[in-house]
C-alpha cells in the first residue's frame, strides 16, 4: 500500500513538473506593435474614468514602449481602459462590491480582442477609490502590458498578480 502511495505521489509530482514547463503563445501583435491608441471605455463615474485615463496614459507614455497616437487609424493596437464595479453575494445576504481597472487590448485592423488585463482597486466601492489607488493600478497595468509585449510566450500555469486571458476569438 505504501508503495502504491509513493507511485501516485511520484506521478503527481512528475505531471505537475511537466505542466509547469508548458508555455502558451502571446499574440504576435502584442510583441510587434509599435503604435497604440488609448480609449477611455467608461465606468461608473465620469471623474473617476477621467482620472484613471490620465494616470494610465501618462504611465504608458513614460514607459516609451508604444508610440501613442491621437487617432485609431494610425495605431496597430487599441488599448481600452475601463473601470468595472460589481456587486457579489447579494443572494446570500453577505454582499460586497469589487472595483477593478480593466485593460482590453484589441488589434485595430480586425477589432479582435487579443488580451485582457485587470487590476483590482484597493477599495470595496468605486465611490471610495482614491487617486493613489488609480495611480498604483494604472502603473501595474502598464508594467504588465510591457512585460507581456516583450515576451513571445508565457507559462501556462504561471501565477500572476492579476488576471490575464487570451481571447478565444479567431484572427
Amino acid at each position: 500500500m505504501n508503495r502504491m502511495k509513493s507511485y501516485i505521489a511520484l506521478a503527481t509530482l512528475f505531471t505537475t513538473a511537466c505542466l509547469s514547463a508548458q508555455t502558451v503563445p502571446v499574440p504576435s501583435q502584442l510583441k510587434t506593435a509599435q503604435t497604440a491608441f488609448v480609449v477611455n471605455a467608461g465606468g461608473p463615474s465620469y471623474s473617476l474614468n477621467r482620472d484613471a485615463y490620465v494616470d494610465f496614459y501618462q504611465a504608458l507614455a513614460s514607459s516609451k514602449r508604444f508610440q501613442l497616437t491621437t487617432v485609431p487609424s494610425a495605431a496597430e493596437l487599441s488599448l481600452e481602459l475601463s473601470i468595472d464595479s460589481s456587486l457579489h453575494g447579494v443572494s446570500s445576504g453577505l454582499s460586497y462590491s469589487t472595483t477593478t481597472l480593466r485593460l482590453n487590448i484589441r488589434d485595430i485592423k480586425t477589432q479582435n480582442l487579443l488580451w485582457s488585463i485587470t487590476e483590482p482597486l484597493s477599495t470595496n466601492s468605486w465611490e471610495a477609490v482614491s487617486s493613489k489607488n488609480l495611480l498604483t493600478a494604472s502603473s501595474a497595468l502598464v508594467s504588465e502590458l510591457n512585460t507581456l509585449s516583450l515576451s513571445s510566450s508565457m507559462y501556462a500555469n504561471q501565477s500572476a498578480p492579476t488576471k490575464s486571458r487570451m481571447s478565444q476569438e479567431k484572427q
